[in-house]
């Protein structure tokens, strides 16, 4: 192991949470091992890291075998244990930082490389430990405004494009103290040398605060195709803080709102994701647009009226507007569910009024059926956004309780055939059988609590 850890100096003691403490060492221990240059260390390292982050006790691989009291670490629990660790006085935080991106970047393209070989049927490693590279990424993906101790750094891993999503990720945690990175990051997504869709959410976290990178996307407003959208993501992004530094920018909002070009007036809908929220005058623009006619400019004002905070007097009319486009119009990102974005709109919105005004639509679109190729069996399946909107809305929903306990039994029964097809299939032809997912009827069945409606 290198001379710099001692190994004394991390032992845990009673005090120290037993879920972030391997072979008796706390987690900085494996922190500096993990950057070290000694291999068999690092990859000791990488594995304590692995144990840790999957949540299940040294010795232990079964999760039903879990003793008693012991809670697996959330997100929230890993990333507070990780910056707790590195925030003690005796930790050596800049040259840790440095080293964990260095080990980054060394094993990262490594690490894609023998993903990518893999997928191509290949089994080499390209000569890296993908323990160490996958465990160096967690610790990073805790971190924040700690990783500023090597903005040059992230710099270099923003050039990477196996490692951007990761710096991408760090700037939306670590939001205006990283001003420095949105000049390089901003002209990366400028040449498209950087073309993730996260990039834009990046630039509105960095630039919150800063005046001159605010103006520098609103200027990029009526640029033309990509650039425009990116500064228009951005921006929304950015929040608030946009309207109050450029109050001009409602202006130009208003304008482009009403503009012949389908693509200015989406994305004037667009930046009221972020901007105007819960306003009158961008509520009336976001009616107006779902109103609109085009398919690009009708999904962006249901996007941006997602949660949106309607007073009592003004929310009838939001979830009109909201059914009324919703029955002409159809989700064409292909990224997205057939409901997600009108349950979305709907979603922040008084349940009353929801349940009176949009279930009677909504609830003919709760199944989706399709016949299995050569079975007399038809796979059921639930509308995801459908249900979790009827879970939230609750007794309000009690309503509904009839179409959705029907609906029920039919996904129950699809559920039954559908496995026995599977068991058919696989007495009939063994390993070489495909096969079908079952449909679960468990959220649909929680819904049908929430609302009241349980037998």
């Amino acid at each position: 192991m290198a001379a710099s850890i001692d190994p004394a100096g991390w032992l845990a003691t009673t005090d120290d949470d037993p879920r972030f403490v391997r072979g008796g060492r706390r987690l900085g221990f494996w922190f500096l091992a993990l950057t070290s240059d000694d291999a068999t260390a690092a990859r000791a390292a990488g594995d304590a890291i692995h144990s840790v982050r999957t949540g299940l006790p040294e010795g232990v691989s079964d999760p039903s075998e879990l003793p008693p009291g012991w809670s697996v670490p959330s997100d929230g629990d890993w990333q507070s244990a990780v910056r707790s660790e590195v925030a003690r006085p005796q930790f050596p935080r800049a040259s840790f930082v440095q080293a964990l991106i260095r080990t980054i970047e060394r094993e990262g393209g490594q690490f894609w490389a023998a993903i990518t070989d893999a997928g191509e049927g290949g089994t080499g490693t390209h000569g890296n430990d993908l323990a160490r590279y996958i465990a160096a990424s967690w610790v990073f993906e805790a971190l924040a405004e700690e990783l500023l101790d090597d903005t040059p750094g992230l710099e270099r891993l923003l050039a990477l494009s196996q490692s951007q999503h990761l710096v991408l990720a760090a700037c939306r945690r670590i939001g205006p103290a990283g001003i420095r990175l949105f000049g390089p990051l901003h002209a990366a997504v400028e040449r498209r040398d950087i073309t993730d869709f996260a990039a834009p959410a990046a630039l509105g976290a960095l630039a919150r605060n800063d005046e001159a990178a605010l103006r520098m996307l609103a200027r990029r407003l009526d640029a033309e195709g990509e650039a425009a959208w990116t500064a228009a993501n951005a921006l929304a992004s950015a929040g608030e803080a946009a309207l109050r530094t450029m109050p001009e920018l409602q202006r130009w909002i208003r304008d482009a709102a009403s503009d012949a070009d389908p693509d200015r007036r989406a994305r004037a809908a667009r930046l009221l994701c972020g901007l105007g929220r819960g306003t009158e005058w961008a509520e009336q623009i976001l009616l107006e647009r779902l109103r609109d006619g085009e398919p690009v400019v009708v999904g962006a004002a249901l996007v941006a009226l997602a949660g949106w905070p309607a007073p009592p007097a003004r929310a009838e009319a939001v979830v009109g507007a909201i059914v009324q486009a919703a029955s002409d119009y159809e989700e064409k990102d292909h990224d997205s569910r057939p409901l997600e974005h009108v349950c979305a709109a709907l979603a922040g919105l008084p349940p009353e009024s929801v349940a009176r005004l949009a279930l009677p639509f909504l609830m003919p679109r709760l199944l989706s059926r399709s016949a299995v190729s050569g079975h007399d069996v038809v796979f059921i399946e639930a509308d995801p956004d459908l249900v979790a909107l009827l879970e939230r809305l609750g007794p309000a929903a009690a309503g509904a309780a009839d179409v959705v306990r029907k609906a029920l039994g039919e996904l129950e029964a699809s559920s039954v055939a559908v496995e026995e097809m599977n068991r058919a299939e696989e007495v009939m032809y063994g390993e070489r059988a495909g096969r079908w997912s079952v449909p679960d009827p468990a959220p649909l069945r929680q819904a049908l609590l929430a609302i009241g409606g349980a037998q």
